[in-house]
């Protein structure tokens, strides 16, 4: 016998959500870590060529510059994927800056009455 078991709409919609960002978070990170991947493999591959020109030496570097800094978008491409594609973390975010925006504001009142009993005495 087997059970079937059905979970509700918003369950499915909320995985539905997460997987989608899942995807496209790994879509993005293996496009923006490929090049560096391929430029190591290029110089592991060449490293026994013991005459390579100056000019070739610094195409190379600089294709290996350049892959790293795309390597490098990678980190800051996730923040704005989670912010475009996930409702649930938009929603997450909203709260936790209304609630630094409310901390922030009751600190402010309690300088203020502070300011307020010093000026007093």
């Amino acid at each position: 016998m087997t059970r079937t078991t059905t979970q509700p709409p918003k369950i499915r919609q909320r995985d539905l959500q997460i997987i989608s960002m899942l995807l496209v978070q790994v879509l993005t990170v293996t496009i923006c870590i490929l090049p560096i991947s391929l430029s190591k493999l290029y110089q592991t591959l060449t490293m026994s060529m013991t005459t390579k020109s100056p000019l070739r030496l610094a195409i190379e570097g600089f294709i290996f510059q350049s892959a790293a800094i795309v390597s490098y978008i990678n980190n800051s491409v996730i923040f704005f994927i989670y912010t475009l594609s996930g409702k649930i973390f938009r929603q997450e975010l909203l709260r936790i800056l209304r609630r630094q925006s409310s901390l922030k504001s009751s600190m402010q009142q309690t300088t203020r009455t502070i300011m307020r009993i010093q000026d007093i005495q």
